[in-house]
């Protein structure tokens, strides 16, 4: 994806609005057109679960059957309240666009990293602010599309757009579907923002929408499974167990079990899919913290051999090998998680795998 810093042309261009024109001049550029968060020309992207009003949008990657039943004391809830992935999208041609967000309650509030789009091309990036405003001096009629914080839950409040100007129609756009399914690793721990995590960077690369339901800190469980009532994916992954074995103390060998129903349902449930278990990447933390028999090789193995069983019966199940493209400290933010080299050399090797699993479709 191109990356365009316009930064600077923001600012000359809100410089020379306030410095150039005259009063009458600079009131048809000022913020007046107010856009309500339950407009219909407004499209959210990753989503779930959706809260709308014409005040506010709460916007979730898991379901309401799944926040209200499916926690077992495997996910946070307030990590499960942020929002990789999820993004916000339409067109206009307003020279000036502001848009509003609040904090999103019982959520975790970590750095804010919104980013901007505009027709494809990265324009905006690294803004914190829950109000900002993103300029488009040239007026031509574009897309954007605003991702919001990973590990920072926001509400969006609405759009503000220069006097005169309004939203225009975006199309609904037919994509293949990509849920990534795990834990911190790919949640986004060790990258700033959903641009720089994995699950972002293979969709982006094969042109599909995706929705992230992996959750810092989770451990195994079939009841993610309550996600996938209402989607049609054409690609899940699967990386998972990291906190099995750190974290839990019962012996990893028990957890398996878990992990097979969980891709066992995948595999039957969607056919269409393409079900890639991602065994564990690179990691210096080697054996359980709490359970010192609990080991990463044990992981590894076991999750080679399940997947290897499961393949006798379901033949849209895959394994990659994470040690095959996260093989270092180099590619690591600290001891487990990817840096932004490890999450580029792991989306690379699952977008290999895919395209080299569907060449026959070419």
């Amino acid at each position: 994806m191109k990356v365009l810093n316009v930064t600077s042309l923001f600012v000359l261009f809100c410089f020379l609005t306030r410095s150039v024109l005259g009063q009458e001049e600079q009131s048809s550029f000022g913020i007046s057109t107010h856009i309500k968060p339950n407009d219909g020309r407004i499209h959210f992207n990753g989503v779930l679960n959706a809260r709308i009003t014409d005040k506010e949008a709460e916007l979730h990657r898991y379901t309401e059957e799944f926040f209200n039943n499916g926690f077992d004391g495997t996910i946070e809830v307030t990590r499960a309240r942020t929002q990789p992935g999820i993004s916000l999208s339409f067109k206009t041609n307003s020279p000036l666009i502001k848009l509003k967000f609040a904090k999103l309650e019982n959520s975790q509030n970590r750095k804010r990293r919104f980013t901007v789009f505009k027709d494809g091309i990265q324009t905006f990036d690294f803004i914190s602010d829950l109000e900002f405003t993103i300029a488009n001096p040239a007026k031509d009629s574009s897309k954007w599309e605003v991702y919001l914080p990973h590990f920072s839950g926001v509400k969006f409040l609405g759009l503000e757009l220069s006097k005169g100007y309004i939203l225009l129609d975006l199309p609904n756009e037919e994509k293949p579907l990509y849920i990534a399914v795990g834990n911190s690793i790919t949640h986004g721990v060790g990258q700033t923002g959903t641009v720089d995590t994995y699950p972002y960077l293979v969709a982006n690369c094969l042109g599909f929408n995706y929705i992230n339901i992996a959750t810092g800190g989770s451990e195994i469980s079939t009841e993610t499974l309550r996600n996938f009532e209402d989607v049609s994916p054409r690609l899940i992954s699967i990386l998972w167990g990291y906190n099995d074995v750190t974290y839990e103390a019962d012996p990893l060998i028990d957890v398996m079990p878990i992990y097979e129903s969980l891709v066992s349902s995948l595999c039957s449930k969607f056919p269409q899919a393409d079900i890639i278990c991602i065994s564990q990447t690179f990691t210096t933390t080697v054996v359980g913290k709490v359970n010192p028999d609990n080991g990463i090789d044990s992981l590894r193995s076991w999750t080679k051999e399940t997947v290897e069983r499961l393949q006798k019966k379901y033949d849209n199940l895959f394994l990659l090998d994470g040690l095959k493209y996260v093989t270092s400290e180099d590619d690591l933010h600290d001891r487990v998680h990817l840096n932004e080299q490890g999450a580029r050399k792991l989306a690379d090797g699952i977008v290999k795998e895919f395209l080299t699993n569907n060449e026959e479709d070419k």
